[in-house]
C-alpha cells in the first residue's frame, strides 16, 4: 500500500486491497443512485479519515483502536452513519456520547472514542467551507453545521450541549457535492465540527464528525499557489472537460473557482471539472483560481480555449426511438422529440422514469445523455405543419380541463403541439390530447394550440376552446374522506385527505405507491403526477397558492385577516435564493411571474406574521 499525506488528510493512491476495490466499484456503480449516503470529506470526518488510511491496516492510533473495538466493516460503510426515521428529532434518537456514531454505537462506536489523538485538519478563525460528498442526489430539508464550544476539550465526550450552531441551510435539491460556507469563531487547540444532513424526501438523516485544530487563533493570510497547466479536452456538442495541476497552500487548498471568461461558473474540490450546457460549434475560454478556507485566492491560471463540436444534423433513419425502461448501453444512440442522443450512463439511460431521464425532455436528462444532433437535414425544412383543427375543451373538474384536437400534418413530421392558455405556452404535447392541471375552481379558461416540427416551423393557431372549471369544494371538514396511507391501493378518481387538503387520484399506480416521499398528495416531491388537489379541509387556511404546475404565473391569495407582514422567498431546487419580497398585510392578492425561470422544481417559503409555510411549484 503506497500512501501520501497532504495537510493532515491521508489518501490511498495505488495497490488497493481487494475489499477496497469492491467498495470503490460499488461507489462508482450506477446502482448507488438508490443509496442516499454521505459524509463530510472536508474537513474529513473521522470515518472517512480511517477509511482513507485503509481499514485493513490503519495508520493513526485512533483508527487502529476503532478497528480493534468494532472491526473493519464500519469503515467500508463510511457513508452510512445514519438514522432512518429520525425526521429532525435528532436529540431523541441520539444520546450524548454517541453523536459521532449517529446513535449507533453497536456498529460505529469506534467513532465515539474520547481521545485527543484523532487525525485533525488545521484551520483558522474566519470564512470556511464544509464539504459533504453524497453517493446519490436526494432532496434536502437542511444541512446543519455545528462547532464545539470554546470551553469544550478533546478529552471530554461529545454532547449536544457542547455544540454551537454555525449554519442551517435552506431546502435544496439533489446534489452530490455540497459546499456549505460558514464562519469559524475564535478557538484554540483541537475542536470538532459536527454536521447533520436531513433529507426532505425521507425521514432519514446522516451525521458526520470532523476533528479540527486551530492554529492558536491567528489569521491565515497566505494565498495558495497558482494552479498550472490548465487544459481543455474531450469537447462534445455541449460539454468540455477541464483538468489542471494541483495548487499548494500553507494550510490547505479548499477548492478551485472555475471561470468561463470573467464569470465564476462553478467550484471544484478536485483537479478536474466537466463544463456542461454549452452551445454547439462555439468557442469558450476558461481559467481558474485556487482558494483556501480563509478566503485567500491565488492568481489566475493560464487561459485555455476549446470549441464545442458542430451539430451533426442529418437523418435519423435507422436510429431507434427512445422508450422509457428499455435497456440502453453506454454509447448507444436514440432519437427523441426530433433530436439524436448518445447514452452516457447505462443505468440512468435505461430508467423507466421518463420524467427524469428521457433524453432532451426529462428533468435530469443531461446526467444520462449527450445530444449529438437533430433529425432534420441541415435545417433545410422550411415548410410549416398544417393548422390543428377541432380543438375541444371537455371534462372540467375544479382544477383540470381535458383538451383534444385533430392531428396536424407536415412534409417531414409533426414533433409536438404547443398548448396556449391565453397567450402563454403552458406545455407541449406529443399526441392529440392534453390535460391542463392546477387550475382555479369556478374560473373560465381559453386554450388554443400550434403544431411544430423538428426544424422549428410552427403552424397557425387552432380555434380557441373555452371551458369553466367546476365550483370549488369550499373547504369545510373532510368527514367521511379517508386519510391517505402510502401503499394503499387507490383507484383513479378516488378522494383522500392529507395534511389538511383534499385530493383526487389521477394515476392509480402512482397514487398507490408506497413511496410517500415521492407521491404523498400535497407533500411528495412528485405528487402532482399522481393527484389533483380538490379543496381544503380547513376553510380558515391562511393562504392559497395556485396553480402548482405552471408555465409562467403563480397566484398567492392571503386569507389570514390578521396578516400584518407577509414575505415570500423563492428558491430554486438547489436551495439558491432567487427572489425575496415583502408585502403589507393589506395586500391580499399577489402575483409572481416565473416566465423567465428555467423549467424545474421551485420552492416558495411564505412568511405570514410569525408562521412559515413551504410550497413546491413545478415550472414547465
Amino acid at each position: 500500500m503506497l500512501k501520501k499525506t497532504t495537510n493532515s488528510v491521508i489518501f490511498n493512491t495505488i495497490n488497493c486491497s481487494w475489499r477496497q476495490l469492491i467498495c470503490m466499484l460499488l461507489f462508482l456503480s450506477v446502482t448507488l443512485s438508490v443509496l442516499p449516503h454521505g459524509t463530510v470529506t472536508y474537513p474529513p470526518s473521522r470515518v472517512w479519515n480511517c477509511f482513507q488510511e485503509d481499514p485493513e491496516s490503519p495508520d493513526s492510533a485512533a483508527c487502529i483502536a476503532a478497528v480493534a473495538s468494532h472491526g473493519t466493516q464500519p469503515l467500508y460503510d463510511w457513508s452510512e452513519i445514519n438514522q432512518a426515521n429520525v425526521n429532525g428529532n435528532h436529540r431523541q434518537f441520539i444520546m450524548d456520547g454517541n453523536l459521532a456514531s449517529g446513535g449507533r454505537p453497536n456498529k460505529y462506536g469506534g467513532m465515539d472514542q474520547v481521545r485527543t489523538d484523532w487525525v485533525s485538519t488545521q484551520v483558522s478563525p474566519g470564512p470556511f467551507t464544509v464539504t459533504w460528498t453524497n453517493h446519490a442526489p436526494h432532496a434536502t430539508e437542511y444541512y446543519e453545521v455545528y462547532i464545539t464550544k470554546e470551553s469544550w476539550k478533546p478529552d471530554q465526550p461529545l454532547t449536544w450541549d457542547s455544540l454551537v450552531l454555525l449554519e442551517r441551510t435552506p431546502p435544496s435539491g439533489p446534489e452530490r457535492i455540497v459546499n456549505i460556507p460558514v464562519t469559524l469563531p475564535a478557538r484554540t487547540g483541537k475542536h470538532v465540527i459536527y454536521s447533520i444532513w436531513q433529507r426532505s424526501d425521507s425521514p432519514e438523516a446522516f451525521y458526520s464528525t470532523s476533528d479540527i485544530d486551530f492554529d492558536g487563533g491567528g489569521t491565515d493570510t497566505q494565498a495558495p499557489t497558482t494552479p498550472t497547466n490548465l487544459g481543455a479536452a474531450n469537447a462534445t456538442q455541449t460539454t468540455i472537460d477541464l483538468s489542471w495541476n494541483a495548487a499548494t497552500d500553507n494550510v490547505a487548498v479548499s477548492g478551485y473557482d472555475i471561470y468561463q471568461g470573467n464569470t465564476v461558473i462553478a467550484t471544484a474540490i478536485g483537479t478536474s471539472y466537466q463544463v456542461t450546457g454549452l452551445t454547439v460549434n462555439t468557442s469558450y475560454s476558461f481559467k481558474i483560481k485556487a482558494k483556501d478556507a480563509a478566503g485567500n485566492q491565488s492568481g489566475f491560471s493560464n487561459t485555455t480555449t476549446a470549441t464545442t463540436l458542430p451539430d451533426t444534423g442529418g437523418s435519423c433513419s435507422g436510429i431507434s426511438h427512445y422508450l422509457a425502461g428499455t435497456s440502453y448501453d453506454q454509447g448507444e444512440e436514440v432519437q427523441n422529440d426530433g433530436e439524436k442522443y448518445t447514452c452516457k450512463i447505462s443505468g440512468w439511460c435505461s430508467s423507466a422514469a421518463a420524467w427524469a431521464y428521457a433524453p432532451g425532455t426529462g428533468t435530469y436528462w443531461q446526467q444520462a445523455w449527450t445530444k449529438t444532433g437533430n433529425c432534420d437535414v441541415g435545417g433545410s425544412d422550411t415548410q410549416a405543419p398544417s393548422t390543428p383543427a377541432n380543438l375541444s375543451a371537455l371534462n372540467a373538474t375544479q382544477t383540470t380541463i381535458d383538451l383534444s384536437w385533430n392531428v396536424a400534418t407536415d412534409n417531414v413530421a409533426v414533433t409536438g403541439y404547443d398548448i396556449y392558455q391565453g397567450n402563454s405556452v403552458i406545455a407541449t404535447a406529443t399526441g392529440t390530447t392534453y390535460q391542463a392541471t392546477g387550475l382555479t375552481a369556478n374560473t373560465s379558461y381559453s386554450f388554443r394550440i400550434k403544431a411544430k416540427d423538428a426544424a422549428g416551423n410552427e403552424s397557425g393557431f387552432s380555434n380557441t376552446a373555452t371551458a369553466t372549471t367546476l365550483p370549488g369544494t369550499g373547504g369545510g371538514n373532510c368527514t367521511g374522506i379517508s386519510q391517505y396511507a402510502a401503499g394503499t391501493s387507490y383507484n383513479q378518481g378516488e378522494e383522500v385527505q392529507n395534511e389538511g387538503g383534499k385530493y383526487t387520484c389521477d394515476v392509480a399506480g402512482w397514487c398507490s405507491s408506497a413511496a410517500a416521499w415521492a407521491y404523498a398528495p400535497g407533500t411528495g416531491s412528485y405528487w402532482q403526477q399522481a393527484w389533483t388537489k380538490t379543496g381544503d379541509c380547513n376553510i380558515t387556511a391562511s393562504y392559497a397558492l395556485f396553480p402548482t404546475v405552471t408555465k409562467d404565473i403563480i397566484n398567492l391569495k392571503i386569507r389570514d385577516k390578521n396578516a400584518s407582514l407577509i414575505k415570500v422567498n423563492l428558491y430554486d431546487f438547489t436551495g439558491k435564493l432567487m427572489k425575496s419580497q415583502k408585502y403589507q398585510g393589506n395586500q391580499k392578492s399577489i402575483t409572481h411571474d416565473l416566465s423567465n425561470l428555467k423549467k424545474g422544481l421551485y420552492i416558495f417559503k411564505i412568511y405570514i406574521n410569525d408562521k412559515v409555510y413551504v410550497e413546491r411549484i413545478l415550472k414547465k
